[in-house]
């Protein structure tokens, strides 16, 4: 499958998903589960919905001539990133290189969406925006991305 398709279907499930947040939202108080729909929310929100959009074209970055869609957008530096993930992730499952291997992998895609948190709350906490369950919250997000990847690759 192709990124078009990835995406468009990251797409799909992402609107599926804000039409859910948005039936759910208590329209009387704006809230959403009892938070206070502010600017903090809706940041977190559209990091999540960009990292479901980024997690399903990422598995592709295993690829060994690097022709993929991740390395020719300006998710360059995330493609990159995975592609070393995906070293450590090779080294760790005990699975060779190449597309379609350790970056499609159930337990490989944990290991890269876990480095990747890692590093994006790094980054985050040098500007001090760091907090532990939006991270968890992004981490899922990625991970989502990551398995439609897979699914719609079967």
């Amino acid at each position: 499958m192709k990124w078009k398709e990835h995406s468009g279907w990251a797409v799909v499930i992402i609107g599926f998903l804000l039409f859910i947040i948005w039936l759910l939202i208590d329209k009387n108080t704006w809230t959403f589960f009892g938070i206070h729909l502010n600017l903090t929310f809706f940041l977190v929100l559209t990091i999540c919905i960009f990292l479901v959009y980024v997690g399903s074209i990422v598995p592709d970055s295993d690829s060994e001539d690097r022709n993929s869609y991740v390395f020719h957008s300006y998710f360059m530096p995330i493609g990159y990133l995975f592609h070393s993930f995906e070293f450590i992730t090779s080294r760790i499952l005990s699975m060779p290189r190449g597309h379609r291997k350790s970056l499609h992998h159930p337990i490989g895609i944990l290991i890269s969406s876990l480095f990747f948190i890692i590093f994006f709350s790094i980054f985050l906490s040098i500007f001090g925006f760091f907090n532990f369950v939006y991270s968890i919250f992004y981490f899922i997000s990625l991970l989502i991305g990551q398995y439609l990847h897979i699914l719609q690759d079967r």
